[in-house]
């Protein structure tokens, strides 16, 4: 905001012309991402590339090297977490009826305590055994801390999706597992309309 809502200063040369230029693009990238991040436009993406593509030229013909490479890697940022939202991996996973759902969820998690804007490699690799319809069981192996809840919640996801009735039981071993769970189940599903509790 800073950078953006400001207004542009006078410069007598062209090297701090150059950094200021590319400081706006990148910041302009990074609210675009930003908002694919909060809302899932389809074009945010393209045009946040475009601002660091704008930076990227400025940088190089201008002798900023450094610049170039913090631009490079942002835009290898960018790409991954096109790759990776939710916004892109769950509708071809949850089905065409349920875009108001994957909407409503998805916000939930961009605008958690701790968002959350990508879906790890192990998810996004356990996601489709988990939310494939023909499969009435499965079994995810994840090391801890790996996301083998977040894949949970996203089956239970689909489940009440499929039937708001439904119940769903989710088994965990010890007592404070079932309570962090219910915690963090209780945190996306309670918004969605839905109660959680542990026995």
């Amino acid at each position: 905001n800073a950078v953006l809502l400001s207004d542009r200063p006078q410069f007598d040369d062209q090297l701090d012309l150059n950094e200021w230029a590319i400081t706006v693009a990148i910041s302009r990238a990074v609210a675009l991402a930003l908002e694919f991040i909060f809302t899932g436009g389809g074009d945010l993406l393209e045009r946040a590339d475009q601002q660091l593509r704008y930076a990227a030229l400025i940088a190089s013909s201008g002798s900023h090297a450094a610049w170039w490479w913090i631009v490079r890697l942002l835009r290898l940022m960018l790409r991954d977490l096109g790759n990776a939202s939710p916004w892109h991996v769950l509708p071809p996973l949850l089905g065409p009826s349920s875009p108001e759902v994957v909407g409503r969820y998805v916000r939930l998690l961009a605008f958690a305590e701790r968002p959350i804007a990508e879906l790890w490699t192990s998810q996004r690799a356990a996601l489709p055994l988990a939310l494939e319809s023909g499969n009435r069981g499965a079994v995810i192996n994840l090391r801890t801390s790996a996301g083998k809840t977040r894949v949970a919640e996203l089956a239970i996801l689909q489940t009440l999706t499929a039937d708001p009735t439904a119940r769903v039981f989710y088994l965990a071993p010890f007592r404070s597992l079932a309570l962090e769970v219910e915690q963090t189940l209780s945190a996306t599903f309670s918004w969605l309309g839905h109660s959680v509790s542990h026995l």
